[in-house]
C-alpha cells in the first residue's frame, strides 16, 4: 500500500475517533440507557482505534523511520484514546452537560487534528 492510503486512512480514522467520540458524550451526559446503541458505538471505537494503529505503523513502515519519542509520544497518546470513553463516562456523570468538559474535549479533538496534520506534513 502507499504513503498516501496510510496517511488518508490514518487522518480518516482520526475523523471517525472525533466523532464517535462526541457520539459517546453525548450519550453519557445526556443519560441515556441504550445499552445497544453504547455497544455498537463503544465496538466502532476500537475498531477505528485499530486503523489508527495499522496506519501509524503503516506511516512508519513506508518512511522508514527510527522509534523515536514521537512515535512513543503518539502511542501514549493512543492509550489515552483508548481509556477515553471510559473518562467521558465518568465525568459525564459528574458534571452532565457542563460546557467546561465539552470545551476540554473539543480542545483535544482539536489538538489531535493538529497533531495530524503536522504529521503529515513534517513526516513524523
Amino acid at each position: 500500500m502507499s504513503y498516501t492510503f496510510y496517511s488518508s486512512l490514518h487522518f480518516i480514522s482520526l475523523l471517525g475517533l472525533s466523532l464517535i467520540l462526541g457520539a459517546l458524550w453525548g450519550l453519557y451526559t445526556n443519560k441515556n440507557d441504550s445499552k445497544k446503541l453504547l455497544s455498537i458505538l463503544l465496538s466502532i471505537h476500537g475498531l477505528i482505534l485499530f486503523f489508527i494503529l495499522l496506519a501509524g505503523f503503516g506511516l512508519i513502515a513506508k518512511t522508514n523511520l527510527n522509534w523515536s519519542l514521537w512515535i512513543y509520544i503518539k502511542l501514549i497518546l493512543w492509550v489515552i484514546l483508548g481509556f477515553l470513553p471510559l473518562i467521558i463516562k465518568k465525568s459525564g456523570q459528574k458534571l452532565s452537560h457542563s460546557s467546561l468538559l465539552h470545551s476540554l474535549v473539543l480542545l483535544f479533538i482539536f489538538l489531535l487534528f493538529l497533531i495530524a496534520v503536522l504529521s503529515v506534513k513534517l513526516r513524523f
